[in-house]
């Protein structure tokens, strides 16, 4: 994907978190279901948690600068690490899921809104040569800056189960009428 293609990508994932986030009401988003004992407030947090990394990565490449450490103890390893490990993965995701459960739900919504606005702004500011060029920042280990891992996170990783969960949240209802 090219810049535009990129920032349209991006458009594109939150016009459909936004579609999403409208089909599941307050107390739906708290209860838990959504992801095995997650409430879908518990997916919104990892979905946040990892896009944060991805807007540390574009906001660095954006000022040519390494991006800040991950937010999690580095006990839990690197993000390369994580990617070669799914026991890394599931602890880092348990970590986001400890952080953020107890945080009021406004404030967990805002904040996945603000990591979108985050990301869209840094995009914009990377320069267009500066993507899909393998081993253009040392600090990303020989790998593009793309947002391709972000967007098949979203779309393979969680997409089809939350759409299964919705299409169970709306049976009660049709049952009803």
């Amino acid at each position: 994907m090219n810049k535009t293609e990129m920032i349209a990508a991006l458009d594109q994932l939150r016009a459909d978190w936004q579609a999403v986030l409208a089909q599941v009401d307050a107390a739906q988003m708290e209860q838990p279901g959504a992801m095995g004992e997650w409430a879908f407030r518990d997916i919104v947090s990892h979905l946040t948690g990892w896009r944060k990394r991805t807007v540390a990565v574009f906001e660095a490449a954006a000022h040519n600068t390494a991006p800040e450490p991950s937010e999690w103890p580095s006990a839990l390893g690197t993000e390369e690490e994580s990617e070669e490990s799914e026991e890394k993965v599931s602890g880092i995701n348990h970590w986001f899921y400890e952080k953020d459960r107890q945080r009021p739900l406004a404030d967990v919504l805002a904040e996945s809104e603000q990591v979108f606005r985050r990301l869209d702004a840094a995009l914009r500011q990377v320069r267009a040569e500066d993507l899909n060029v393998a081993g253009r920042f040392a600090w990303l280990k020989g790998w593009p800056l793309t947002l391709e891992g972000s967007l098949e996170h979203y779309y393979v990783d969680h997409a089809p189960d939350i759409q299964a969960w919705l299409a169970e949240q709306r049976l009660p209802q049709a049952r009803q009428s």
